[in-house]
């Protein structure tokens, strides 16, 4: 029996309109279903608009200037309706892509397809890039005190006001973004974590930028154990093993999961792994033709996966991890525990800082720290870059990794210059250097290049 659509996308994100943006272009017929919420399908782009707006109230400060929290809450919400004019159902409708609005689910009577507002639907495939809900950690009486959670800020009266006393338990990157973003609003913040800030990436990164946010006024406690979360006398106390810890709110960040609550994924046999959708490196659940990811570089493989064949891979050490800070954090492929896990001592790691960047004078940000893990025959490994606009140029490393070009090939990069891009060229300059140190008979051909040349001056 033929089939409505070659791909529907269960969306109510920015991601879930760039991709039916996206697949509009193959020509392929397309669905958009976001679900019926007041919560706006550009929520996941908000804290990235006011981190944009901390970064340029001042030339000599990182924070909202007193008085101008309304004014940058104001300019946040102008800038996300222009993008939403960008990508509005109009426009999506004008390119052959149907949006429908409404609760769906899946039903596997006759066959796998998509009840929506009554309608059934079928599709080849299909593609869930639903919005993301906090699943709260396992805290003693932490769901007694009702915290607030990343989801529910951009409602919250949080951004008109000012001087709050404000804790943020977790010590993933929203809650390293969060308690950067709402001390430039000026509140007093205070950041909780039982492991020490981002666990997963390498820890010299992560000190990195503890001790920025602890420069901007964050009270960071990590690692500590968090024994018990309480309400007295209207303010949430935290009870830790350095004392408890009081404030005016309570915000808590944990795992970021698809709310697929009402997809009735059970209902048509597709395997969950507690709380989230386990995939393969072609973004497929347990049921081949429903695909799903959170990244855009997944949703891309996803997408050309589900329209053509399934014959696109992405590994997961190729996708780029980023803490969306000032500056932010990308971290890539293998830590330093895990390539020498790998490799033993057939690696080398090679550091930078941003105070050898002209551009990072002229504007003020030499803040930054750049360490690229290297195989002996020059194939990049991992690494991370911390400092101005990295999530911008550090996917030229990420595109050498995925490629497997070697370090030194960068070195011939057609680089503007003053740039911090132009960092990708110091360590390709690092690494031919750490070569001809390696092996002294190339220095030795080096010397007798040069005196057999000037030889021939004379």
């Amino acid at each position: 029996m033929a089939v409505d659509y070659d791909l529907i996308i269960l969306g109510g994100s920015s991601l879930g309109r760039d991709v039916a943006l996206a697949a509009a272009h193959y020509k392929a017929r397309v669905a958009l279903v976001e679900p019926p919420t007041t919560r706006s399908w550009t929520a996941d782009l908000t804290f990235h608009t006011l981190r944009q707006l901390g970064q340029t109230q001042s030339a000599t400060s990182t924070a909202i200037l007193p008085g101008t929290s309304e004014a940058a809450l104001k300019l946040a919400r102008q800038r996300l309706e222009s993008f939403q004019e960008a990508l509005s159902i109009a426009h999506l409708n004008s390119l052959g892509v149907d949006v429908l609005e409404g609760e769906a689910e899946f039903t596997s009577r006759p066959w796998v397809s998509l009840r929506v507002n009554r309608r059934v639907l079928r599709s080849r495939t299909y593609l869930l890039l639903r919005p993301h809900r906090t699943l709260l950690p396992n805290i003693p009486g932490l769901d007694n005190t009702n915290p607030l959670v990343p989801e529910e800020l951009w409602e919250s009266d949080i951004w008109t006001q000012s001087s709050r006393r404000i804790t943020v338990l977790g010590g993933g990157a929203i809650a390293c973004e969060l308690a950067q973003l709402l001390a430039r609003f000026s509140h007093h913040v205070t950041l909780i974590s039982e492991t020490a800030l981002l666990p997963d990436q390498e820890p010299e990164a992560a000190r990195l930028l503890q001790a920025v946010l602890e420069s901007e006024g964050v009270t960071v406690i990590a690692p500590t154990a968090i024994k018990r979360v309480h309400l007295e006398a209207g303010q949430a106390q935290v009870q830790t093993l350095v004392g408890a810890i009081a404030s005016d709110l309570l915000i808590a960040t944990g795992s970021a999961i698809p709310d697929v609550s009402t997809l009735n994924l059970e209902g048509i046999g597709l395997k969950l792994m507690g709380a989230n959708l386990p995939t393969n490196a072609r973004m497929q659940t347990s049921i081949p033709n429903i695909y799903t990811c959170d990244t855009l570089a997944g949703a891309q493989v996803a997408l050309k996966n589900a329209l053509f064949m399934p014959i696109f891979r992405i590994p997961r050490r190729h996708i780029p991890q980023v803490v969306f800070t000032d500056p932010p954090l990308v971290s890539f492929g293998l830590t330093q525990i895990q390539a020498r896990q790998r490799y033993g001592t057939h690696y080398h790691c090679l550091r930078q800082d941003f105070l050898s960047r002209s551009k990072a004078y002229t504007r003020q940000q030499i803040t930054g720290h750049y360490q690229i893990l290297v195989h002996s025959s020059g194939r990049i490994l991992g690494g991370y870059v911390f400092g101005p606009e990295a999530e911008e140029w550090a996917g030229l490393f990420i595109m050498a990794q995925r490629h497997r070009i070697p370090l030194q090939q960068l070195l011939h990069l057609p680089l503007p210059s003053p740039s911090f891009a132009s960092g990708v060229q110091a360590i390709a300059q690092d690494w031919q250097t750490l070569q001809l140190t390696q092996h002294p008979w190339l220095l030795r051909r080096l010397d007798h290049w040069f005196d057999a040349r000037r030889s021939w001056m004379r």
